[in-house]
């Protein structure tokens, strides 16, 4: 694979297109975001994409919230995948808000990607019911971020 670049894209950036096109392809595990829930994303500067070759591979999508950071896509093109990609697109999140408690990602149970958050450096915190109508079990997972640890943190020593 060609050298990843990381990038925050503006509204305005016509690579916004690829983005949303790879959210459309993956919207059964991330669900359909409106256009502009990407634009708002964007202007706000929480649409971090990869880019190998001039070409948008993945994009994590996020918020502010609070004193953390909520993933809201985690996005990565299939012949890509298992390439380190959404590491690297986490990683880049940690460099970026070295202040931040930590990483946030909500995930249904039932898609059965507990194995790939884990590898990812997140640990699950909780289970909630969806709020859609099957009321699905949610994941929600967490990433602290290295400079905070607490209880949760797998690498906090036994009392």
């Amino acid at each position: 694979m060609e050298e990843l670049e990381f990038e925050l894209i503006s509204d305005s950036d016509p690579r916004i297109r690829d983005a949303i096109a790879l959210g459309d392809k993956a919207r059964r595990t991330v669900g359909l975001l409106p256009r502009e829930a990407y634009a708002d994303a964007a202007r706000n500067k929480r649409l971090l994409v990869a880019s190998a070759g001039g070409e948008v591979i993945g994009y994590a999508l996020y918020g502010l919230p609070r004193n953390e950071v909520t993933l809201t896509h985690l996005v990565v093109s299939g012949p890509h995948r298992k390439q380190g990609v959404a590491r690297a697109l986490v990683e880049q999140i940690v460099v970026r808000y070295p202040t931040r408690l930590g990483i946030r990602a909500n995930c249904r149970k039932d898609y059965g990607l507990a194995d790939m958050w884990i590898s990812l450096g997140f640990h699950p915190r909780l289970e909630i019911s969806g709020r859609g109508a099957d009321r699905a079990t949610i994941v929600v997972w967490y990433r602290n971020n290295p400079e905070h640890v607490d209880l949760f943190s797998s690498d906090t020593p036994p009392l």
